[in-house]
């Protein structure tokens, strides 16, 4: 097969940024074992929207492992419903955080010229899960 190059646009392709609001979000995929310049790990969230007019799009956000950095780590994932609290293998996450869902805060910002998504922040998406993970107790006997 030849394609002729010559044609073919640069810096086209993917999507257009979804509008900015909250969108209940599901974890499909986390990249880890990459780092900032400065050496930190860095986990890639890979999201996908589970609902209403931008059902199946994506949206990608970093969890950063600094020190500057871990509230967020902690906050994104107690707000997906995986409270980290103790000493914790971070490796160990990953599974816990596959598959589920929050409330993303989503706004648009440009940079290098090209409009992309970002997440502000995240909320609960269901009260009776994250109440289950906390007091670990399967949702089925809580009272609510």
């Amino acid at each position: 097969m030849k394609i002729n190059f010559d044609e073919v646009e640069t810096g086209g392709g993917g999507f257009a940024p979804i509008p900015d609001g909250n969108y209940l979000v599901k974890i499909e995929s986390i990249h880890s074992g990459r780092q900032t310049r400065a050496g930190d790990e860095m986990w890639g969230l890979e999201l996908v929207v589970t609902d209403g007019d931008y059902q199946g799009r994506k949206i990608f956000d970093n969890l950063v492992f600094s020190q500057k950095a871990l509230w967020r780590v902690k906050m994104t994932c107690s707000r997906f419903g995986v409270p980290l609290t103790g000493e914790v293998e971070i490796a160990d996450i990953i599974p816990r955080l596959q598959g589920r869902k929050a409330w993303a805060d989503v706004f648009s910002e440009e940079y290098n010229g090209k409009t992309n998504n970002r997440v502000r922040d995240y909320s609960v998406a269901d009260i009776t899960e994250a109440a289950s993970a906390v007091a670990d107790i399967p949702a089925d006997d809580l009272p609510f």
